[in-house]
């Protein structure tokens, strides 16, 4: 826990500069909202009843979603949103990276969207703020989209494989080597996982100019915190649900996707050939024919 001081203190510092600045610059159907322990910046577009709410995959940004977006925005409001503790989604000094108090958070952000029914797409490790999040609010989380995400302990096997050493797991070391390190990492995060050349260019692109614009990259914090050994008890939903995954991932080679299935009655899971880390931007159409698939 100590460690995330690291992060909580230098961001609450430099926070309302660096979102005031990202304010006048942003583009149209780009929002903030100000939460008690956090900013988060969102995209809001199309139309429709059903309410799809995409949290973004880090380092990926906003700005990598537009084709995303344009595959879906006809049918669907499609919402598509920045971690805490990521790009713009600036944390405060009273944020809490564990895992139910992020749960709350993202449903306080629900909530001040008021566009429910929701479909939750959330990729890999904030997938399962999606599953606790679908049981919390069964009544508004109409269905669930999970995006590269196994099981609790098959990615805690993903972890230790990106960090052998436990360098980033180790707090206070993690977090200033993400502070010193971000932009770096991100790169080559990008080139190891992601199995389309141009889209990885693209993120990289809008991750250095977001940088250089004061955005987040909190990972030590995620992993160490939201991402900790003990695997929370969720119960096995009933919404409808979909489980997608790229197969050409090679932070991923020996995962099993299958192992999803353990949190619900019934999902279907399909993987997809010449696909990396990031379904939704190497493959949207593929992605959103799936969608309108288990939508409607």
């Amino acid at each position: 826990m100590f460690g995330t001081y690291v992060d909580l203190i230098s961001t609450s510092m430099t926070s309302s500069s660096v979102i005031q600045r990202a304010k006048q610059q942003q583009k149209e159907n780009y929002y903030f909202v100000e939460l008690d322990q956090c900013f988060i910046r969102y995209r809001m577009e199309g139309e429709g009843k059903q309410t799809i709410v995409f949290a973004t995959d880090p380092p990926a940004h906003l700005e990598d979603y537009d084709d995303l977006i344009n595959h879906l925005k006809d049918d669907y409001k499609i919402v598509i949103f920045e971690l805490p503790g990521f790009g713009f989604s600036l944390s405060k000094i009273t944020m809490s990276y564990q895992f139910e108090s992020c749960v709350n958070v993202l449903l306080t952000f629900l909530d001040t969207l008021n566009a429910a029914p929701y479909a939750l797409a959330f990729p890999c490790a904030s997938g399962y703020f999606a599953l606790r999040m679908a049981e919390k609010s069964p009544d508004t989380i109409s269905h669930l989209i999970m995006l590269q995400t196994p099981d609790w302990k098959e990615e805690q096997c993903w972890k230790k494989r990106l960090d052998p050493k436990h360098i980033m797991s180790t707090p206070i070391v993690g977090q200033l080597i993400m502070k010193t390190k971000k932009r770096d990492i991100a790169h080559q995060w990008i080139d190891f996982v992601c199995h389309t050349p141009e889209v990885g260019q693209h993120i990289q692109k809008h991750c250095a100019h977001n940088f250089d614009q004061g955005a987040s990259y909190s990972l030590a914090s995620a992993l160490q915190v939201s991402l900790s050994k003990q695997e929370p008890q969720f119960t096995p939903l009933t919404q409808p649900a979909i489980a997608l995954y790229g197969k050409s991932d090679r932070s991923h080679k020996t995962t099993n996707f299958h192992s999803i299935k353990k949190y619900f009655h019934s999902i279907d899971v399909f993987g997809l050939d010449d696909v990396g880390h990031l379904p939704e931007l190497e493959a949207p159409q593929r992605v959103a024919n799936y969608i309108q698939e288990l939508l409607g």
